[in-house]
């Protein structure tokens, strides 16, 4: 939805970005895979309602931060959900968690966490050993003390990865090279073409996002800590308004792009994990002509 020459092509090679904003938590979600040559790499997601610390600063989680914790029960934080998911033991080799449909298996001496496109395996004392990328590379990993110094693959030789003082990342093989303010992720170096760029307020919140061919900024509504204006490269902006009428909450979305009319579309927000879009106007109708009550959400 947020989201051409050389730059599109150079673009394509480094990376896939994609951004979202995920409207019922008024939260922007960023993920860019870190590719050498056509094979990615890794993986890193952004997610602003996030208060997870990762090798790549605050706020970024990646496939170098998966890990198990068998303190007190299974848990893992998972950089596509966002959030710690913990596992019920089912039998000696399976544990489950019913809210999300996930599941661990132990087998041939290690754990086993399957997502839609990536596995991640885990040695018994909770460490990653590999994981198997979109494309179905394996990617293996080398440990020195918790920091993971190599990645090894078929298809993507040795890259070893360097730290800063703080211990995040700060080169990925000779291709990648990023750089960090007070702990924020604030550039990203492929080639001197091919750059990522990013901005983040005073609450830590990412403000700007810049690729070789995309660009986007945001605003954020600082105390309720959800996004509430999004502008794309393409000078479309789209504002997000939450409100509570008649005991339903409703968020608008409203979009305006240069030389068109304003488009607005109301969604209610019928559980937690679940919008229903206006198919119609007759939920525009209704969400306009409620009364708008005292509390928010």
């Amino acid at each position: 939805m947020f989201y051409v020459s050389l730059f599109f092509f150079v673009f394509c090679l480094a990376a896939t970005t994609m951004a979202d904003v995920k409207k019922e938590f008024g939260e922007f979600r960023l993920t860019h895979a870190e590719k050498i040559g056509n094979e990615t790499v890794l993986t890193r997601h952004y997610s602003s309602r996030s208060l997870f610390k990762g090798v790549f600063g605050f706020n970024w989680c990646s496939d170098l931060d998966y890990k198990i914790s068998i303190a007190d029960e299974m848990s893992i934080f998972d950089c596509v959900l966002g959030k710690r998911v913990s596992f019920k033991q089912i039998n000696p080799k399976r544990f489950e968690n019913e809210e999300n449909n996930l599941k661990l298996i132990v087998r041939d001496h290690l754990i086993v966490y399957q997502q839609p496109h990536s596995t991640y395996f885990f040695s018994t004392d909770g460490r990653l050993s590999h994981w198997t990328a979109p494309s179905q590379t394996e990617i293996y990993v080398v440990h020195k003390g918790d920091r993971i110094v190599r990645l090894m693959g078929k298809k993507i030789g040795t890259v070893s990865l360097s730290y800063t003082r703080d211990g995040l990342v700060h080169t990925l093989g000779s291709a990648y090279n990023y750089e960090y303010t007070q702990g924020l992720l604030n550039k990203v170096q492929k080639t001197k073409r091919s750059f990522w760029q990013y901005q983040y307020d005073e609450f830590l919140n990412m403000t700007l996002w810049r690729s070789p061919s995309n660009f986007e900024s945001m605003k954020y509504d600082s105390e309720w800590d959800r996004i509430v204006e999004l502008k794309d490269k393409e000078a479309c902006r789209f504002r997000f308004q939450y409100e509570i009428k008649k005991s339903k909450k409703y968020i608008v979305e409203t979009k305006k792009c240069a030389a068109q009319t304003e488009k607005e579309t109301v969604f209610e927000m019928v559980s937690p994990r679940l919008l229903i879009k206006s198919s119609s106007d007759q939920l525009g109708n209704e969400f306009r002509q409620g009364v708008k009550n005292e509390n928010v959400f």
